[in-house]
């Protein structure tokens, strides 16, 4: 295994040196941190340039070569969704392993078709110069496209959900489901929905239980959304147990009750309980930071920004450096997002 991994290694590295445009990306590898930085002024009053420079700053202080080059790598994610290219460049040539700077110029070109810019994304791609990796990222694309064109060509059947194992038939109905939901065909989708729920109270182990289970609150919730009755809804939500998925679902939940015109104080309570009961604080920031921008996209602006100040204070108190440049460049993530109202305001310097 070792012998491979310095074969794949060099071999990534020999066709990212045989490219002009790619070979000042290897060798350069992360300066030391600077020991005489102060981010508590970041941490007061975010932006996503200062978070993701502080991200980069915790980075470089991580001592394992491969949880510095994952950290770089989530951090230049976020940095190619802010269209930040310079930031970006600067962050490649920071990660030493080549085969990660050959995936990180893949997910650049997937993340430009993602957001629409497909010529972009496609020359991008063409510059790759590993012929094994510029096909991922041009199949990617041109999934993404597909995906666009067509409406629901791929989805599942009751025929091909019976074939499998209850956890993923179980999984398969929900998603078939959110089709009809989708479609706004509610009682399609609760058949399909009390199916659902059935099958996973045969899946053999309760830890393979609670991803269905989430998904089945999932749905339970859009469908509410159309019926409007969130009892079902809650008694899906109740039953989670892992409080990583305990707490979007309830978070969730009390949105949609605050538009159903139903009081949210429970949910928002139980939402919150959830997020501090989370064992791992990287997860209860991340966590905290999914449901802003799901809250966000789903316009309840006010209350993600709620979740969003949660995710920071938490984040302003984490010092394990790898943790936390990887929370950081979460945060600047769900920043981002909640930026768009207001242009790139939390892009200032």
């Amino acid at each position: 295994l070792q012998q491979a991994r310095a074969a794949e290694i060099e071999r990534a590295r020999a066709a990212l040196l045989a490219d002009r445009a790619t070979r000042d990306l290897v060798g350069g590898g992360a300066p030391p941190a600077d020991p005489t930085r102060d981010a508590s002024q970041c941490l007061a009053a975010p932006s996503v340039r200062c978070l993701l420079a502080e991200a980069s700053e915790s980075a470089k202080a991580v001592s394992d070569t491969q949880r510095r080059d994952w950290a770089f790598a989530e951090i230049l994610a976020v940095q190619t969704r802010a269209g930040l290219g310079a930031d970006a460049l600067v962050t490649l040539r920071h990660i030493e392993d080549p085969r990660r700077i050959l995936r990180a110029l893949r997910d650049i070109a997937v993340s430009q078709a993602a957001h629409g810019e497909l010529a972009a994304a496609v020359a991008a791609a063409a510059r790759i110069p590993d012929e094994a990796v510029r096909g991922e990222a041009l199949n990617a694309i041109a999934g993404l496209q597909a995906a666009t064109a067509t409406t629901g060509g791929d989805a599942p059947t009751i025929e091909h959900a019976a074939g499998l194992e209850p956890r993923f038939r179980a999984i398969d109905l929900i998603d078939l489901a959110m089709v009809r939901i989708d479609a706004h065909d509610a009682p399609g989708a609760q058949a399909l929905l009390e199916e659902g729920a059935h099958t996973i109270a045969a899946v053999d182990k309760p830890h393979r239980r609670e991803y269905p289970r989430f998904r089945l609150a999932l749905a339970r919730l859009a469908l509410a959304e159309q019926t409007a009755s969130a009892q079902e809804a809650h008694d899906a939500v109740a039953a989670l147990s892992e409080p990583h998925l305990r707490a979007q679902a309830y978070a969730l939940l009390s949105a949609l009750q605050q538009r159903l015109g139903e009081d949210p104080g429970a949910a928002e309570s139980a939402a919150e309980e959830a997020i501090g009961a989370i064992p791992s604080r990287l997860r209860r920031i991340w966590t905290a930071a999914d449901i802003a921008m799901t809250l966000k996209r789903d316009g309840a602006t006010a209350t993600a920004e709620h979740y969003l100040e949660i995710a920071r204070e938490t984040a302003a108190t984490y010092q394990s450096p790898w943790g936390r440049a990887r929370a950081l460049a979460r945060l600047a993530d769900a920043y981002l997002l909640l930026a768009e109202d207001d242009g790139d305001g939390l892009l200032r310097p």
